[in-house]
């Protein structure tokens, strides 16, 4: 469970965990990660949870990057890239309930309900990209043909139980695809899948005013072949007392395991953006997950505030150059959301 928490443009906006192919650069890098319950910099670089943040409700953990290099040239646009594409959705209980086993921590003793959803994929491939142009609309095909080279996809949910200082108990029931098992120790052996991603855009602008949506992973499908699986159920009967003091698990565990093809697919992304004279709105929604942006443009520059994770951004950009950064802290050791975009156009 600890290592599954882990996993847990010239004149656009670029902040959400999206891809967006009218934003043609012969070089690109995004990098998205944030957190609900905990501090980037420990649960992404430490991989340490040592700082339990209170979150109400639905707690999202997500982890982006995609690096592109390619050729653009009259709104045809092809190259390489390779991406990371994470979303883990839990609950309060999960997060306080791993926050107190992992630091030897007791905030409360009472039942938790641990619920844990986790889809991601990493690929690597080939894009290719069309703009096609109509009067002041632009429409977008992108196309991404590639390899899995790892993924998680899965549920666990159940419950667990805080006795006294350094005594708990937990049932779990999951139900998991993966290329590495997160929850228990287990040798497999895994190979690569492929897949095929379809991005549609629409833009329009006419004089100050700037109307642009984007949908990744319209059409999408993914193809492993004997994929590790479990569809078991576990429970901390098995138990010890390690040198401190602290009891541990050895977790008893029955169902299946075995080997099975992997029929699936990325999940959709939907990205808004309105633009009028010098202020811009933006909407982004991942399955439960949305964010909100409000902001100015001037000149070369870009300010932004996103409403949900109170995170501020800023953007430079010309005609070779566009960089992004936003985060919600100015110290980064106690970000939950830290973002880096960069963008370069070059001649071959």
């Amino acid at each position: 469970m600890k290592k599954l928490l882990f996993l847990f443009f010239p004149f656009l906006l670029f902040s959400a965990p999206i891809n967006d192919a009218f934003n043609q650069k012969n070089l690109k890098f995004k990098s998205y990660l944030f957190s609900d319950f905990g501090y980037v910099n420990d649960l992404f670089f430490k991989r340490k949870y040592k700082h339990y943040k209170n979150k109400s409700g639905k707690n999202f953990a997500v982890l982006f990057a995609r690096v592109s290099v390619g050729y653009h040239k009259n709104n045809y646009n092809i190259g390489f890239f390779a991406q990371e594409d994470y979303l883990l959705l839990t609950n309060k209980d999960t997060a306080e309930f791993a926050y107190q086993l992992l630091n030897h921590k007791v905030l409360e003793n009472k039942k938790y309900n641990v619920r844990i959803r986790l889809k991601g994929f990493e690929t690597k491939g080939i894009y290719f990209n069309k703009i096609f142009v109509l009067n002041n609309f632009k429409l977008l095909l992108g196309n991404d043909l590639y390899a899995v080279t790892f993924m998680q996809d899965g549920k666990v949910r159940g419950y667990g139980i805080i006795l006294d200082e350094n005594n708990y108990d937990y049932y779990a029931h999951a139900d998991y695809f993966y290329t590495r098992n997160l929850l228990y120790k287990r040798k497999v052996y895994y190979k690569y899948g492929y897949g095929y991603n379809m991005h549609f855009g629409l833009k329009y602008k006419k004089d100050d005013f700037i109307f642009r949506l984007l949908i990744n992973n319209l059409f999408s499908y993914i193809k492993i072949k004997n994929t590790p699986y479990s569809n078991v159920y576990l429970n901390s009967k098995h138990k010890h007392y390690d040198k401190n003091g602290y009891i541990t698990y050895s977790p008893l565990f029955y169902g299946k395991e075995y080997y099975k093809d992997y029929i699936g697919s990325f999940d959709k992304k939907y990205d808004f953006f309105v633009c009028k004279k010098n202020v811009f709105f933006e909407y982004f929604k991942w399955r439960e997950l949305s964010l909100k942006y409000v902001g100015f443009k001037q000149n070369k520059y870009r300010v932004f505030y996103e409403m949900r994770n109170k995170s501020f951004g800023m953007e430079y950009f010309n005609k070779y150059l566009s960089i992004n950064v936003e985060s919600n802290n100015f110290n980064y050791k106690k970000a939950k959301l830290m973002a880096v975009y960069l963008g370069l156009n070059f001649h071959f």
